[in-house]
């Protein structure tokens, strides 16, 4: 239910897309540290309006699907 897990996810899927190295990041970890929060910086400032829209338009469905599911675990 909570939209900023989708919204961590598309940020990881971006960020992977340009910098397929990512996981093998080299250097101190103060380098590594420094060169992951450009990235991050640089695909979090790229996420379009459209992106936001769809999470909180999506909320009616969540709620519903919660409800149906009496609390349980729901598709989201």
């Amino acid at each position: 239910m909570n939209l900023i897990e989708h919204l961590w996810e598309h940020l990881k899927l971006e960020l992977h897309q340009p910098y397929s190295d990512t996981f093998a990041l080299k250097g101190s970890p103060n380098v590594v540290k420094m060169k992951l929060k450009e990235r991050l910086m640089e695909i979090w400032w790229q996420i379009g309006e459209e992106v936001l829209d769809q999470l909180i338009d999506s909320m009616p469905g969540r709620v519903r699907a919660l409800i149906h599911a009496k609390g349980w675990y729901t598709e989201y």
